[in-house]
């Protein structure tokens, strides 16, 4: 499921036809969905503001800086689904391959599953602890950018765990 700022019919970027822009599509089979996903989309996109006042204060700026970049964003929330993978799993078989993630910052909240890995500078990857009650905030590489790769965008991937399915809502 992907869902982003539901948009009118009527908004000038709908009409154009841009990429990511419409309103969002509920499943009729799921009454219930809309409310609660709507109540998390709003909740997270408010924390993503805010960790952007945050940002341009660690970075030494002004905490409006982003502001002026954010009239009209690109928000979203996926939700993905990983399956058990049960046997073997060969070096290269991923529930999500190593990646970054091309917006500003990517919140994730934990759950007791885990899955993702994050790669270290030096090499080598290193589990997300699954902390349930928590989020993981990724660098995007539109942020690496912003900073002049000051701060850098987080390779990151995710391992299917063997035993278990699990849900992820970035």
């Amino acid at each position: 499921f992907f869902m982003g700022l539901d948009l009118q019919p009527d908004d000038p970027d709908v009409v154009a036809k841009l990429p990511l822009h419409g309103p969002n599509q509920w499943p009729s089979a799921m009454p219930g969905f809309r409310a609660p996903m709507e109540a998390y989309f709003n909740a997270v996109f408010a924390l993503g503001h805010d960790l952007l006042r945050a940002c341009a204060l660690a970075l030494e700026l002004d905490e409006r800086f982003f502001v002026p970049h954010y009239e009209k964003p690109i928000p979203f929330v996926r939700i993905m689904h990983y399956p058990a993978a049960p046997g073997p799993r060969p070096e290269n078989q991923f529930g999500n391959p190593p990646h970054t993630d091309y917006g500003c910052l990517t919140l994730l909240a934990q759950d007791t599953i885990g899955g993702l890995a994050v790669k270290k500078r030096g090499g080598g990857w290193i589990d997300a602890p699954s902390i349930p009650g928590t989020l993981i905030i990724n660098i995007g590489d539109m942020l690496m950018r912003w900073t002049n790769d000051k701060w850098v965008s987080t390779l990151h991937r995710v391992i299917n765990n063997p035993e278990k399915s699990r849900y992820s809502m970035p």
